[in-house]
C-alpha cells in the first residue's frame, strides 16, 4: 500500500544549499528545494514555520508521494494534522475499497 520506499540519501551540496537559503531568510525557497530533492523530513519541519495553509500543502504532497489514496495511515496523518477535508476524501476512498471487496 505504500507508494514508494523511503530511501533518501542526503547530498552535502544540496544540504549546504538549503542551509544557505535558510540563513539568508529564504525559508519558502529552502522548503521548495527540500521537496525537489525529496527531503520530506526537512520540508515538513521548515513548512511548519510558515503559514498553516502552506504546511498543509506540503503535508499533502508528502502523503501523495508515500501513500495510496485511502491508505489508513495516510488518513490518520491527515486527521492528526487537522486536515479534515482531505481526511474525509480519503475515508471515502477507503470505504469504497471495502465495499467493493
Amino acid at each position: 500500500l505504500l507508494a514508494t520506499q523511503d530511501t533518501v540519501s542526503y547530498s552535502r551540496g544540496e544540504i549546504d544549499e538549503i542551509f544557505h537559503l535558510l540563513v539568508i531568510g529564504k525559508t519558502m525557497e529552502a522548503c521548495e528545494m527540500c521537496i525537489k530533492f525529496n527531503y520530506w523530513d526537512h520540508a515538513l519541519i521548515i513548512a511548519k514555520t510558515l503559514e498553516v495553509s502552506f504546511y498543509e500543502t506540503v503535508m499533502n504532497r508528502f502523503l501523495d508521494s508515500r501513500f495510496a489514496s485511502g491508505h489508513p495511515l495516510r488518513i490518520l496523518y491527515l486527521i492528526m494534522t487537522n486536515n479534515e477535508t482531505y481526511a474525509r476524501k480519503n475515508l471515502f476512498c477507503l470505504f469504497c475499497a471495502y465495499i467493493s471487496i
